[in-house]
């Protein structure tokens, strides 16, 4: 009996598929895939919003949907070209007066703050140098207008305070999804390395015992009888034979 509850319990733990589940290995996967891309994507363009959006020809204006924080207007400075590298200053010096923003539903003109950096921002074969800053305390569109004294180009985005603000909740998202997918990778390794030996041990698995006698006598752990004696087993007797 020993042996036969032997035999069920392996014959269970082959049925039972060893390591974690392929499907929970999967899900796991792409749920990270999905939170880490999508958080790298929010994150990119949070915090280099002034490079993803569209800059605006001068004289002229743009208006955009804006949350609350602080923007900073940059205006082209100079061009770069492509074929020889040289550098193409436009001379254009902008002061406060020359710009205004505006809550587009109110007409509300929104204060304006002197700005310098001496990082310009790089778009294309553009260089743009800070002009000036406001603040945004409601949510809405807003105009802002920059009247340059030639045909010029500008844009205006959030600050780098600003862009950190709402760049945290992203960058969470992706450590996240980067930790699921690790683990749904480690879960999905895991599962083939174990399936993979619980294949091995079943192949080199000896036979239980008491099979032999199982086969000869239709019981387990049972020894047949020995075989009872035929005439040519009789111990040859030499008194038998006639002597001359």
């Amino acid at each position: 009996m020993a042996t036969l509850n032997r035999s069920k319990r392996a014959e269970a733990n082959e049925t039972q598929a060893p390591g974690p589940g392929l499907w929970l290995s999967i899900i796991t996967l792409s749920i990270g895939l999905t939170a880490f891309s999508f958080g790298a994507f929010a994150a990119f363009q949070s915090a280099f919003e002034l490079i993803t959006v569209d800059s605006f020809e001068t004289p002229g204006e743009q208006t955009r949907s804006l949350d609350p924080g602080d923007y900073e207007i940059y205006v082209r400075s100079a061009s770069v070209s492509i074929l020889d590298f040289d550098i193409e200053y436009d001379g254009t010096i902008v002061t406060l007066d020359q710009v205004s923003v505006t809550h587009t539903a109110t007409g509300t003109p929104v204060p304006l703050e002197p700005f310098y950096t001496s990082e310009p921002v790089s778009r294309s074969a553009n260089i743009y140098e800070s002009a000036a800053a406001f603040e945004v305390t409601t949510s809405g569109r807003y105009t802002v207008r920059v009247d340059t004294d030639r045909p010029s180009r500008a844009v205006f985005g959030r600050s780098l305070e600003t862009a950190f603000d709402r760049i945290v909740p992203w960058i969470i998202m992706l450590a996240v999804g980067l930790v699921l997918f690790i683990a749904g990778l480690v879960l999905l390794i895991a599962g083939i390395v174990r399936r993979k030996r619980a294949r091995d041990s079943t192949r080199r698995m000896p036979p239980p015992n008491g099979t032999a006698a199982t086969t000869a006598t239709g019981l387990s752990g049972l020894t047949p009888p020995p075989p009872r004696p035929t005439e040519t087993d009789t111990p040859w007797d030499d008194s038998t034979v006639p002597r001359s």
